[in-house]
């Protein structure tokens, strides 16, 4: 989920059938269009970067991905923005 509070955004993360993830924080939004990019720090991860890109396909909905060191680009799906 995607929260904007007039271009500060708030990002949530639920993975299905995973009840804990990771504390992260986002930084370096950057808005374009109709996409939103940043870089996130991951606890878990140490000084290490993980990339975010997210296609808004209307006014609430989203799809992009989730790009991880070590691990690859996890896809998002049915994302969804919050006002």
């Amino acid at each position: 989920e995607i929260k904007d509070n007039n271009g500060q955004y708030d990002f949530s993360v639920t993975v299905p059938n995973v009840n804990t993830l990771p504390d992260f924080n986002v930084y370096e939004v950057v808005e374009e269009g109709n996409t939103l990019s940043g870089k996130a720090k991951v606890n878990i991860l140490g000084t290490l970067d993980v990339d975010i890109f997210v296609e808004f396909t209307s006014e609430t909905t989203f799809i992009g991905y989730i790009k991880v060191p070590f691990f690859g680009k996890i896809e998002i799906k049915n994302g969804r923005k919050i006002d």
